[in-house]
């Protein structure tokens, strides 16, 4: 759980993989809005229009790149905010990995 070394190590990861891994790292405070305009920034790139577009977009670019995606801390995340990411994985079939607490768990399920 916590204090186990889960960041560190994909810092680790992500800093010897450098342009092929999007390490973002979410807080207390992340809002879905604020997952994917983070997610535009590590990528360089900016879709205009709904939340839709630019999930759309980020999985666009995800998959022409092959990046695996890695969002620390995910227990932080709102449902709604997963369910973005489980979207950009299903449109992208890019890695996707979730690392964070057991409440994790709960949160993938909507009982968080």
């Amino acid at each position: 759980e916590a204090g186990t070394g889960k960041s560190r190590a994909i810092k680790e990861y992500a800093a010897k993989n450098g342009t092929r891994v999007v390490l973002f790292e979410a807080t207390t405070e992340t809002s879905k809005r604020m997952l994917l305009v983070g997610l535009e920034n590590k990528l360089n790139v900016c879709f205009k229009g709904s939340l839709d577009d630019k999930i759309r977009g980020i999985a666009s670019e995800l998959a022409r790149t092959s990046k695996v995606l890695i969002i620390d801390e995910s227990e932080h995340l709102p449902f709604r905010a997963l369910e973005c990411l489980r979207r950009i994985y299903d449109f992208s079939n890019t890695a996707l990995i979730l690392v964070g607490t057991r409440k994790l768990k709960n949160n993938l399920t909507g009982i968080g």
